[in-house]
């Protein structure tokens, strides 16, 4: 049995707090499914949709135990920031084994999973420990055939939309629009003489405007 007035090494200590947190990871994960209802066996036949959203209630209690250890316990581990952020990914990686499961029962061609990206996203990636941690550069290299065919069909959606719009379009001439500016009533400047110009010298554009004579040469 060590004194217990001597300090334990910093690497010994390091050590501990370590084993306790991946400890804590499993516990809380094994007790917030028990709180969820949800059953963790991947090989249990449910319902896609069922399991999906299973997997996104899931998700939700996850962030917001995440949440809740940064708010009450990063202070006192602020020596060992990056053992918290271990245990974070060892929280999600438990989590992940989960939403793997759930997201092979979807169907290829479904979109109902995207709401599970778009909120595990939304918090990684503001996250400074966890922003292209292993977890979530795993949830980028799952969901990026889904994200890419969404871009690939907004983008096929603006185009056949400004085609479209272009279809109802109605083009005139814009000489045609000249015939009636002879009945365009100008306005007078008091005081303004129009410039006269040398014989010489033609005109410097066409008189397309019926009833309007420019003024002779000099």
């Amino acid at each position: 049995m060590k004194d217990i007035t001597t300090p334990a090494p910093p690497e010994e200590m390091r050590r501990l707090v370590q084993r306790c947190l991946e400890n804590a990871a499993h516990v809380n994960y094994r007790q917030l499914t028990e709180y969820a209802h949800i059953t963790a066996d991947p090989q249990d036949p449910q319902d896609p949709h069922k399991r999906l959203e299973a997997s996104l209630r899931l998700g939700e209690l996850c962030i917001e135990v995440l949440q809740q250890n940064d708010e009450h316990h990063s202070e006192a581990f602020s020596w060992w920031s990056d053992l918290m952020a271990a245990h974070a990914e060892t929280f999600l990686s438990l989590y992940r084994a989960d939403m793997d499961a759930a997201l092979q029962l979807q169907p290829v061609d479904s979109w109902d999973s995207f709401p599970l990206f778009q909120m595990l996203n939304n918090f990684l990636r503001l996250d400074l420990h966890l922003c292209n941690g292993p977890f979530h550069r795993h949830l980028q290299d799952l969901f990026v055939p889904l994200v890419v065919r969404y871009i690939d069909l907004m983008e096929s959606s603006i185009a056949q939309s400004i085609h479209r719009g272009f279809e109802q379009e109605t083009w005139q001439p814009v000489k045609s629009l000249t015939h009636t500016l002879a009945s365009v009533p100008l306005p007078r400047v008091p005081g303004l003489t129009l410039p006269s110009f040398p014989a010489w010298m033609g005109p410097l554009c066409e008189n397309t405007l019926p009833g309007f004579n420019p003024p002779d040469a000099v």
